[in-house]
């Protein structure tokens, strides 16, 4: 008897033991969620800004041919292909694209002929071509209004896309800037002075111009003679001279004289574009003729530029100034080359 209760008591305590060891494990600590790390901040390496390049500008002048002429030298032909394959940034026309100031002449088809030898490529390669008007485009005297009018409805289509100060009477004359350099166009198309109307509206210009880095004007006739046998061609408006050099306008650019000239007035340059068109002209008070060519300026970035004169029909060489006069007599008095 005794023996079986000590075999009972002895499986009652290996029971007790295993419970209490089943019991008594130990109770695994709670996992304590951590919050998820904040997100890695993106660096961003910016690329230092590059400084904005030179702009070029191409002038062209004096492209047409004899009265009523469709057609177009060699010159004006080579000089749309080297403006579509060099590409500046701009291209402004000194006027006297078409043979016209006669009348009975067809106009519309003056310029068709034109716009195919000249206009169509230069717009097809994409460049921004702006023009002003020349006596043989578009002449203010009354009695070849109809020619003024034909000007004006072959470039409302074609107005281009700028950055407009003033267009109200474009395409006769206008305002643009690019790249912080101010053009005005002015209507100046005959020998004589402005009118009283344009020399408000220039003048309502150049209160401006003090926000702009420099400032150019071009037209087709100049202030002073350049070209041999043009004494009377010129503007000879001295209040325009005045207002000009009281806006510091840095340069006066044309063409009507078919000769290239550089000239110094103090701080205006007054550059006298060569022709590409028939009719090449000496200086006055010599008899070698002007060569054949483009104008071709090239802005910093801070408005200041350089001008060259290329020569065609290739536009890889130019006519050096130092080799220009350094004078130019004439009845008005003697221009200074710059």
């Amino acid at each position: 008897m005794q023996k079986v209760w000590w075999g009972l008591a002895l499986i009652a305590f290996i029971t007790a033991c295993t419970t209490a060891a089943q019991t008594t494990e130990p109770t695994p600590k709670p996992q304590i969620e951590q919050p998820p790390p904040p997100p890695k901040k993106e660096v961003v390496v910016e690329e230092p800004k590059a400084a904005p390049g030179p702009f070029t500008v191409a002038i062209v002048a004096d492209l047409n041919s004899s009265y009523g002429s469709y057609e177009y030298t060699p010159a004006v032909h080579a000089a749309a292909a080297y403006l579509a394959q060099s590409r500046p940034d701009l291209v402004l026309s000194a006027g006297d694209m078409v043979a016209g100031q006669k009348r009975g002449l067809d106009y519309p088809g003056m310029w068709s002929a034109f716009h195919h030898a000249f206009t169509d490529p230069v717009l097809s390669a994409g460049l921004t071509l702006a023009v002003t008007p020349g006596n043989h485009d578009g002449a203010k005297q009354e009695k070849f209004a109809v020619e003024r009018r034909e000007f004006v409805n072959q470039w409302q289509p074609r107005k281009p896309d700028l950055e407009y100060v003033s267009d109200e009477h474009y395409p006769l004359m206008y305002a643009f800037q690019k790249r912080g350099v101010l053009f005005i166009s002015l209507d100046a198309t005959t020998p004589g002075k402005l009118s009283p109307m344009q020399h408000a509206w220039l003048e309502s210009i150049l209160s401006k111009s003090d926000e702009f880095k420099s400032t150019i004007v071009y037209g087709h006739v100049p202030l002073v003679q350049f070209a041999a046998g043009r004494g009377r061609e010129v503007l000879g408006d001295a209040k325009l001279r005045e207002t000009l050099h009281r806006y510091k306008v840095d340069a006066y650019i044309t063409g009507h004289h078919h000769a290239y000239y550089p000239a110094r007035d103090e701080s205006l340059l007054m550059l006298g574009a060569p022709c590409l068109g028939t009719g090449p002209r000496p200086l006055t008070g010599h008899t070698q003729k002007s060569q054949k060519g483009l104008l071709w300026l090239t802005f910093a970035e801070d408005g200041s530029f350089q001008y060259e004169a290329r020569i065609a029909p290739d536009f890889t060489s130019t006519i050096a100034v130092d080799e220009l006069p350094e004078k130019l007599k004439t009845k008005a008095g003697t221009v200074v080359r710059d």
